[in-house]
Formats: structure tokens, C-alpha cells, sequence
């Protein structure tokens, strides 16, 4: 997932038009978690929509990776829980029962990104020579 839509992103028509891309898609997005919020009571997913809005506007460098991640994310759950691959609790990972959650959540895509970035941190720990290398080129 994360090497695809690294690709993707790194797509040279979608590099080119992406700021005229992306405020569409941070649209579409807000609308799929409200509607989440609305008809599915996905309080727990329209949270985290708003923590990856957050992450767009504090790390503009990322816009275009995550942004398509979210959409790549969004599509992979629906897939998932429709053909009963898995089901998510419709509470905060089961253990919240005041924070309702849709099955998928809308912005579960969060922990997605989340988990990438723990990723890259980690690695940046354990190879800094590694990852000066990896800046330069």
C-alpha cells in the first residue's frame, strides 16, 4: 500500500496538477466523514478525519502522499468490511462505548499514517548516515 501510493503520488501529471488536486480532495474527504458522522454515527471516524486535516495543513511537504493514501485506505476498508475480510467494533476499538465508530471508521486512515511515520522515525533513528544519504539523492 504505502510503496503504491508512494508511486502514485511521485506521478508526474499528478505532481503537476496536484495543487489544483488537492483542496478536491480534502473536500470529498470532509464530506465522506460527515457523511459517516451523519448516517453512520461514526463519531470515532469523523475525529480522526479531522487529525489527518490537521496533519495536512502542519506538514504541507506530505499533502500529496497522504492525501492520496486517504483515498487509497478509504477504499481497501470498504473492500475489507464488505466482504466480511474483517469488521471493525462500532465503538473506539471496542473498549469506548461513548465514542461511536463505523464499520470502517471514515478517517481510520489516520493509523495508517501514523504507523508510516512511526516507521520512518524509527529508521531514522537507527540510520542516520542511512537516511543523510537517502536526503541528499
Amino acid at each position: 500500500i504505502y510503496a503504491s501510493v508512494y508511486y502514485l503520488a511521485k506521478e508526474p501529471w499528478i505532481m503537476q496538477h496536484q495543487k489544483r488536486i488537492f483542496p478536491w480532495m480534502v473536500a470529498i474527504m470532509i464530506g465522506y466523514a460527515l457523511a459517516w458522522l451523519l448516517w453512520g454515527h461514526d463519531l470515532f471516524g469523523f475525529l480522526c478525519s479531522l487529525g489527518i486535516l490537521f496533519l495536512f495543513y502542519k506538514k504541507e511537504q506530505t499533502r500529496a502522499y497522504f492525501s492520496w493514501m486517504f483515498f487509497v485506505v478509504v477504499y481497501l476498508e470498504l473492500l475489507g468490511t464488505y466482504f466480511g475480510c474483517w469488521q471493525w467494533p462500532d465503538t473506539w476499538f471496542g473498549a469506548f462505548s461513548w465514542m461511536p465508530s463505523g464499520n470502517p471508521p471514515s478517517g481510520i486512515s489516520l493509523f495508517y499514517f501514523a504507523f508510516d511515520l512511526g516507521c520512518l522515525w524509527l529508521y531514522k533513528q537507527r540510520n542516520p548516515r542511512e537516511w543523510k544519504r537517502v536526503k541528499r539523492s
